[in-house]
């Protein structure tokens, strides 16, 4: 039977609509590969001057909670979602991810700068919370009417030369990027005549401890076995990794670029703020002083256990979700419309991609792998076509050096009819 990926992109398309994951709107949008209509685009941006594509590709039947999920990723990184891919069968076949997500809100920070009654003025503040909560409510009532708004409000005095005042707001469906920075200017505008000044900044914070979903994948060691290695040694492997990366600055980073290719990926296709994710996830990384690795991986008997905490302050409406066909689109066929799902799904993928990687590196490296698609990227550059691709890329694959030089005097031997 043919694998998936080695269907053709239509063969994919049709095989998915075959088995209702899209519906025939879905699969029409994906089909015409519909880019964002021009004044849509044009609208968004500054000088735009044209669209540009990344592919998109998919995780398969990823298990999480005991639901089966179809997630778009959108990556240029050729080994990203076979890796992903990979790790999802891993875990599917021991129970599949458990993730649990946290979604308290977004903060907004209202500062005040060069006040000499620093003590008075924060009191001030405090004594003042009922006015502060009408003027939020007044500043959006719509996220109100839903629930949601001003959740909790702190005041600190920062370095002994600011004061600030924390909003926790609740944006509901929403990232809530414009509604924090709307209700924390209309705050400073309240508090502006009883702190005799107007504040310095009224802007959200990207840091989001208040948002960490937690996704947990429980593996039976002998499903880690290679060819070469038992897999208990597999697993042993994988701990001392990630205890290396708790142990190394330089290691940690690169595990957790390893995790943030799937996030970002699946974010990216969700229509989602790629660099609010990103601030969010390394500023939890270094929230102890000391930057840290976002998954740890453990033995418990005959299991491999692994857990990745990372923040995700996400949303499923607002900002470009609704205007952009592909971001909706890759929504509902990953049935991802609500927040807390998106939220699973990319902690899962996040952690599939640390699994992959590391099992990688610690057994036969992680450029087996890689060379391997680098190797037919080597060969599109080249300008291969069809049936050439696949050929070109082996024989770049036994080539002692390869680069593109060689896989142009390879290509034109072919063409000529030498090889």
């Amino acid at each position: 039977m043919t694998k998936f990926y080695e269907l053709s992109r239509e063969a994919r398309l049709k095989q998915l609509l075959n088995a209702e994951v899209l519906d025939e709107m879905q699969y029409k949008i994906l089909l015409a590969n519909q880019q964002i209509p021009a004044e849509i685009a044009n609208n968004m941006v500054e000088n735009q001057l044209t669209q540009y594509a990344i592919p998109e590709g998919l995780v398969r039947n990823m298990l999480i909670n005991n639901q089966v999920y179809q997630i778009p990723l959108v990556t240029e990184e050729p080994s990203v979602i076979a890796a992903a891919n990979y790790a999802a069968k891993l875990s599917t076949n021991n129970g599949g991810f458990h993730v649990e997500a946290h979604r308290d809100g977004l903060l907004g920070q209202v500062v005040f700068a060069d006040i000499n009654d620093l003590e008075q003025k924060a009191q001030m503040i405090k004594d003042h919370a009922v006015e502060i909560k009408d003027a939020a409510d007044a500043a959006y009532p719509s996220i109100v009417n839903r629930g949601g708004g001003l959740k909790k409000q702190t005041v600190t005095i920062v370095a002994e030369r600011f004061l600030k005042l924390t909003l926790l707001v609740d944006t509901k469906a929403a990232m809530g990027a414009n509604m924090v920075n709307e209700i924390s200017e209309k705050v400073g505008q309240l508090l502006t005549p009883m702190i005799g000044q107007p504040p310095l900044m009224a802007i959200l914070s990207n840091h989001a401890p208040q948002d960490v979903t937690t996704a947990t994948v429980r593996l039976a060691v002998d499903t880690l076995t290679t060819p070469t290695l038992a897999g208990l040694e597999v697993a042993k492997r994988i701990v001392q990794a990630s205890a290396f990366a708790h142990a190394d600055f330089e290691r940690a980073v690169t595990h957790n670029k390893g995790i943030m290719n799937g996030i970002n990926a699946v974010v990216t296709a969700y229509g989602n703020d790629t660099r609010a994710i990103a601030s969010a996830a390394h500023a939890f990384a270094a929230q102890s002083g000391n930057y840290q690795p976002l998954s740890s991986w453990v033995l418990e008997g005959q299991f491999l256990v692994g857990q990745l905490q990372v923040p995700l302050p996400i949303g499923a409406v607002g900002g470009s979700i609704g205007i952009v066909p592909m971001a909706r689109t890759n929504q509902e066929f990953a049935r991802a419309k609500d927040p807390v799902i998106m939220q699973q799904q990319i902690a899962a993928v996040g952690l599939a991609s640390n699994l992959a990687a590391l099992r990688a590196l610690v057994t036969d490296g992680i450029q087996k792998g890689h060379m391997n698609l680098q190797f037919k990227a080597l060969a599109m550059q080249a300008g291969a076509k069809g049936t050439e691709i696949p050929w070109l890329q082996h024989k770049l694959k036994v080539e002692k050096h390869a680069n593109l030089e060689i896989a142009q005097r390879l290509l034109a031997e072919k063409r000529k009819g030498n090889l």
